[in-house]
């Protein structure tokens, strides 16, 4: 893979995976909470996401398009769907997640931050599609650079934070970020939408 590529599959995963709507959910789980036990989650998290995702990366294709015939395209269709209802949410009511208040710890390192925030349907859709494209060993570079990126955020999420609170910017921070995580669903969908639209103009 190529520098212009590497860039562009980066950059993709940098918007689906949207480290900016973890600075809600982070500093909410940290307010009373030790950073220790806090940068524990964060990287117990980012490990079991990298997990389902390189899951998918491997053997996506083989288990949706291979052995359950669904096609890609109807992925990208649902993914876009999903982060189109993520983005609403967000630019609705000013945030990704408001049940992450009442869970317990143990049970927010995998539900939500590994899954869905982290590992939702659009980011697996993506490796499955890139993984395709670029094969396993380029989406796997790629993916690792976006959720180490990620890591850095979350690692750091309770003093960013803190300082957007004092400027009263992390809630039209979220708004904004969640009007783009809705194009970017549109762009997902659109792109499935085309996909398929393709697909049948070629069946005979």
């Amino acid at each position: 893979m190529d520098y212009q590529r590497f860039l562009d599959g980066f950059l993709l995963f940098i918007a689906l995976i949207n480290p900016i709507s973890k600075l809600l959910v982070v500093s909410i789980i940290s307010q009373e909470q030790p950073y220790k036990r806090i940068a524990n989650i964060c990287i117990a998290s980012t490990a079991m996401a990298a997990l389902i995702l390189l899951a998918f990366a491997s053997a996506g294709r083989f288990l949706f398009v291979d052995f359950l015939h669904i096609h890609l395209y109807s992925l990208q269709v649902v993914g876009g769907g999903v982060l189109i209802m993520t983005g609403f949410n967000a630019l609705e009511k000013g945030h990704f997640l408001a049940e992450a208040e009442s869970k317990r710890l143990s049970e927010v390192s995998l539900v939500p931050l590994a899954s869905p925030l982290i590992a939702g349907p659009a980011t697996i859709t993506a490796s499955i599609s890139q993984s395709s494209i670029y094969g396993f060993s380029g989406t796997a570079s790629v993916l690792g650079a976006a959720l180490l990126v990620n890591l850095a955020v979350m690692l750091t999420a309770p003093f960013i934070a803190k300082a957007l609170e004092r400027f009263s910017i992390l809630g039209p921070l979220i708004r904004i970020t969640g009007m783009i995580v809705m194009a970017l669903g549109v762009e997902m969908g659109l792109q499935g939408i085309g996909d398929w639209w393709v697909t049948v103009r070629q069946t005979p």
